[in-house]
């Protein structure tokens, strides 16, 4: 953002006083962001009091190339950016800010309405460039949007670049939407017939049991991995569909 960080807090400050529920993207994996660096702006964003903090990894793509041209020599690093995400994680949680999406940190007011609505049933009516939306088992992103928001709205599908889940997606959705809040109970995992997947990620310490040992909580390894856990879980029903089928 090209507006100064004081001007940012100030903003922040004014919505909190509205009464706003406040969230806030922060990017890590910049080039010449260290973990001090990191911490410095979480501490002054805890202190302002948001809400919510997500954390994203910086990506590299045709849309930011302009971005990396003024910074020569500038290379990803994987293990620097685990790092900061594995430093930014404790200290949100050290603060009292729990996961409750696999990259999102929230006070007890955020509720993370736009990322948990497939734990509540719910359809999501999306607008936006990389937004998704959903109906039922109807995923749609408008690939362009400007083209959606200008002219004839006749001629551009509403739910334009859509695609319906498969009979595996839909069998692992109530797992994978849990992954991706954040927590899984063994219900789920049980009902997939998917024990030995869960036993794997607790002894990679990809997930750590609640105290009530029903449920359990991803980590910060985790949410770095989750990627692949989802693969994972979505292959294993996959074959457990064909065995039946």
């Amino acid at each position: 953002r090209k507006e100064s960080a004081a001007l940012i807090l100030a903003r922040l400050e004014n919505a909190m006083a509205q009464g706003f529920v406040t969230s806030v993207d922060i990017l890590y994996g910049l080039p010449g962001q260290t973990p001090k660096g990191i911490l410095n702006t979480l501490e002054r964003l805890v202190n302002v009091g948001v809400h919510g903090v997500s954390l994203y990894r910086l990506n590299i793509s045709r849309r930011n190339n302009r971005f990396f041209e003024n910074i020569a020599g500038f290379e990803r690093n994987a293990m620097r950016d685990y790092l900061l995400f594995q430093i930014a994680e404790q200290f949100l949680k050290n603060h009292k800010y729990q996961k409750n999406h696999f990259t999102h940190f929230a006070l007890p007011e955020d509720q993370n309405l736009y990322f948990r609505h497939t734990q509540r049933g719910e359809d999501l009516l999306s607008f936006g460039a990389t937004a998704d939306g959903v109906f039922q088992h109807y995923h749609y992103r408008h690939p362009v949007y400007s083209k959606y928001m200008q002219g004839d709205k006749s001629e551009i599908p509403v739910l334009e670049g859509g695609v319906a889940e498969s009979l595996m997606e839909r069998k692992c959705d109530p797992a994978i939407s849990a992954l991706m809040g954040g927590s899984i109970n063994k219900k789920i995992i049980l009902a997939l017939d998917a024990e030995n997947l869960l036993n794997e990620w607790l002894d990679c310490l990809l997930l750590e049991t609640c105290p009530d040992a029903e449920s359990y909580l991803l980590t910060a390894n985790g949410s770095w991995f989750v990627s692949q856990m989802i693969c994972d879980l979505q292959s294993h029903c996959g074959d457990r569909l064909s065995f039946y089928q």
